[in-house]
């Protein structure tokens, strides 16, 4: 299971950083909706680094290293960047449905 879970983060890391990437480089790409899309793309990147990776490390060695101030980081930001994820969501769904009205 480890590996399988190693390489969905890592998957998650890449398709990320690749995504901000384009929308960054390329200026035919800085549309309303790729914008909200690289939003939720650093928000995804955010709670892959500050929540994925240290409960990955934990699955791996049984062991939580990062004491009470980690658990207190994964718990804030994973809760934070969840609505994130989710009001970019609903913004993402608003425009759709505006552009087919």
């Amino acid at each position: 299971m480890t590996p399988v879970s190693l390489l969905r983060c890592a998957t998650a890391l890449l398709g990320n950083v690749l995504v901000i990437g384009v929308i960054l480089l390329h200026r035919k790409m800085r549309s309303v909706v790729n914008l909200c899309l690289a939003n939720l793309a650093v928000a995804d990147l955010c709670v892959g680094v500050l929540c994925v990776l240290p409960n990955l490390s934990l699955y791996m060695s049984q062991l939580w290293h990062l004491g009470r101030v980690g658990i207190s980081i994964c718990i804030i930001y994973g809760t934070l960047f969840q609505e994130i994820l989710k009001n970019m969501t609903d913004r993402l769904t608003d425009i759709d449905s505006a552009n087919f009205h």
